[in-house]
């Protein structure tokens, strides 16, 4: 499954998150904004007692 959080961190990304093996968060913002989302995706796992792969990568914007 992929989503697009499209920078937001609310209940629906949070319900997602929890019932995903693998998350793939699309860096395109500041770094700031990439460190935010993956902070909240591993407090999300913490919370839960389930252990969430995070993969990053940057996307290019032309």
């Amino acid at each position: 499954m992929i989503v697009d959080f499209e920078g937001s961190a609310h209940l629906a990304a949070s319900y997602v998150m929890s019932r995903a093996d693998i998350i793939m968060v699309t860096i395109s913002g500041t770094k700031l904004d990439s460190r935010k989302v993956i902070t909240f995706i591993a407090r999300e796992g913490k919370a839960l007692r389930y252990h969430i792969l995070i993969v990053s990568y940057f996307r290019n914007i032309l």
